[in-house]
């Protein structure tokens, strides 16, 4: 035990508070009893505002998060899932993820003062996050919310695809115009509400290469949500900042950044074969050489854009949420009762 530290679970304490975004709060943790390699992890929390639709929202994606990391299994470069806890205070669901080591290509380019990243770096990204992708894809999973800020590289170079909050089966993307994920890297047809296979990631990854090579965002303007996703749906990336990208790059992101779906490569697996020799092999992480050699060696001539028994899939994704869902009925039914009185109480007085 840590002495001092506040307890989350019987067997899972808190170290330090991390951060908190929309979703909920981030702390590290430690885990009692576990083997000494997973016994430092991640506990995400939702935020609970007392709103209790939203706040079933939020425990929906940290679940989903939760599921797909556990569904994923052991991947070099994905984020591994380590089940939940119960937040002894609060009575929340905790998701325990894989404690990474490192930074953020968000937080590298915002150090690196709007200049672009090395390009022998930027390709061990491109090669590590195609790697991952290319598992998720081949279980039938999209990511939905590839972007800088969900890409790291751990202190021995190895890259982490995060956050899979946002992960659904290729059946279960369509949103019917609502759009999930962030907008301005999301694809023509994730913008659009449509159905999404891998071929979605593909276009998301080719906007956060722009980005980690120039510095600059294709299609953000002016930080106009709207603008951008004009851009993104009508506009090609501008020439200058095309000028700015390695010449046996540019051709590799233009594929990728095809406004037209069927225009892409099929899979993560032709990104990588198309890279070939651009990267010398000992400026490459063993552990993302390792990851792609593996999902070359047993890559099916079919696009991953068609899993295998995506109904499957769904279903198994479903009974999980449902099991879920079940289980925190009875808080939720509490938390309207609550909600409700609070509103009555104001109008009476």
């Amino acid at each position: 035990m840590i002495a001092g530290e506040p307890i989350i679970t019987k067997r899972v304490v808190a170290i330090k508070k991390l951060g908190q975004g929309a979703m909920g709060q981030v702390q590290l943790a430690y885990v009692r009893g576990k083997n000494p390699s997973t016994r430092i992890v991640v506990a995400k929390t939702p935020l609970i505002i007392g709103d209790p639709v939203q706040d079933a929202n939020l425990r929906h994606l940290l679940r989903r998060e939760n599921d797909a990391a556990l569904f994923l299994g052991d991947h070099p470069n994905l984020v591994k899932g380590h089940g939940t806890a119960v937040d002894e205070e609060t009575e929340e669901k905790c998701g325990l993820m894989e404690f990474v080591s490192g930074k953020s290509i968000e937080e590298q380019l915002t150090a690196n003062s709007g200049r672009g990243l090395e390009v022998t770096v930027v390709e061990n990204v491109l090669r590590g996050t195609c790697a991952g992708l290319q598992h998720m894809h081949e279980v039938g999973l999209v990511h939905r919310d590839v972007k800088p800020g969900n890409i790291m590289l751990d202190e021995s170079g190895i890259v982490k695809l995060l956050d899979f909050g946002l992960a659904a089966p290729f059946v279960d993307t369509v949103t019917n115009g609502l759009i999930v994920g962030s907008p301005a890297y999301s694809s023509p047809e994730q913008l659009r509400g449509h159905e999404l296979d891998g071929r979605s990631d593909i276009f998301s990854l080719g906007v956060s290469l722009v980005e980690m090579l120039t510095g600059r965002h294709p299609f953000v303007k002016d930080e106009d949500v709207v603008a951008t996703m004009c851009n993104i749906l009508l506009k090609d990336v501008p020439e200058e900042i095309m000028a700015q990208i390695p010449e046996r790059l540019r051709g590799i992101i233009t594929r990728m950044l095809a406004k037209d779906v069927d225009e892409r490569y099929d899979s993560c697996n032709d990104i990588i074969r198309a890279l070939g020799g651009t990267v010398e092999e000992d400026e490459i992480c063993d552990a993302n050489r390792d990851a792609v050699d593996s999902n070359l060696d047993g890559a099916a001539e079919q696009p991953s854009a068609v899993p295998a028994r995506p109904f499957l899939l769904g279903f198994r994704l479903y009974f999980h949420g449902i099991i879920s869902y079940l289980a925190d009925l009875p808080k939720l039914f509490i938390q309207v009762l609550k909600f409700f009185g609070t509103r009555i109480r104001a109008i009476e007085r």
